[in-house]
């Protein structure tokens, strides 16, 4: 299916091979003055090398520093739509994972950014290369500074990959709000799942939340930027084709199409001019966001 997509010759080799010659280095940013948040709080990032780029970072009311950035996908989100828009973040910290504690501060951008929707690439593990959990058991709730946090249901699905949770955050002033949050077990750290089905089914979850409850939706793993980019460049593209329903779902008319010149790379690097250069790491992650599209949209 992917080589029906990308077409002959060494066109994938080509986009690869311009990502690397446009790649800018930790050093290139700090010396260009695009990550001076990310430097003045550096105890709260996650990784040494890893600063939201000033341009576009979330910026909390208080003040209060995250690793966060607003993000504008290609061809369908503007900036008039911001409040559908998507929020690319670093998992957060806490010294019992790792680092210090930035849960009150990843509940108060869900709040003040008004996030509907948690996408979870990554599953809660100690060191510098997990998260820490951020929610409390089904059935139960925990104070995250001023957030309460209650998790009123879990339930799993696709095939026991994916975890959907409803919470309850409340502010302290009498406010409550809802929060889904949708979680793969799949996706390992610096890789890629075996299959592509548990992602699609994870961006199917994700579409059919933002339709039906709107807001904005933020998407994590460990960093924002490996998992959480290749996540977000096929929601890009799928999303681009009008896409609904699984391929065996759609009339006779087939496959919702992509143009015989689609390619990933303007999305990539678009996701990379608003969070970070690392958005997509590598060859492996790139190659299975195309293969994530090609098998959702039926190409043969």
């Amino acid at each position: 299916m992917l080589a029906s997509l990308l077409g002959a010759g060494g066109r994938l080799t080509a986009e690869l091979e311009r990502l690397r010659r446009e790649y800018l280095t930790h050093e290139d940013l700090i010396a260009a003055g695009k990550c001076k948040a990310g430097e003045q709080h550096e105890h709260l990032n996650r990784y040494c090398n890893l600063f939201p780029l000033d341009a576009s970072r979330v910026v909390l009311s208080d003040g209060a520093y995250i690793n966060a950035s607003h993000i504008v996908l290609t061809g369908i989100e503007t900036e008039a739509t911001a409040e559908r828009g998507f929020i690319a973040a670093q998992g957060p910290m806490h010294p019992d994972w790792h680092g210090p504690d930035t849960l009150p501060t990843f509940w108060q951008c869900v709040w003040e950014q008004r996030v509907n929707t948690i996408v979870c690439l990554a599953t809660p593990q100690p060191g510098f290369t997990g998260f820490a959990q951020y929610w409390p058991d089904a059935g139960t709730s925990t104070a995250y500074g001023r957030w309460q946090v209650r998790c009123a249901a879990t339930c799993t699905a696709g095939d026991q990959q994916m975890v959907r949770r409803e919470l309850w955050v409340s502010d302290g002033d009498g406010g409550e709000r809802r929060v889904q949050m949708i979680q793969t077990l799949c996706w390992p750290n610096y890789g890629v799942p075996e299959q592509t089905m548990p992602i699609r089914q994870l961006l199917r979850a994700c579409r059919d939340a933002r339709d039906e409850w709107g807001g904005t939706t933020l998407v994590h793993c460990s960093g924002g930027v490996g998992r959480s980019g290749t996540f977000l460049a096929a929601y890009a593209a799928l999303a681009s084709t009008g896409w609904r329903g699984e391929a065996a779902e759609r009339p006779a008319g087939g496959p919702a199409r992509l143009g015989a010149d689609f390619s990933l790379l303007p999305i990539v690097r678009e996701l990379r001019r608003q969070r970070h250069p690392m958005m997509v790491e590598g060859h492996e992650q790139y190659l299975f966001a195309y293969a994530v599209v090609a098998d959702e949209l039926g190409y043969s």
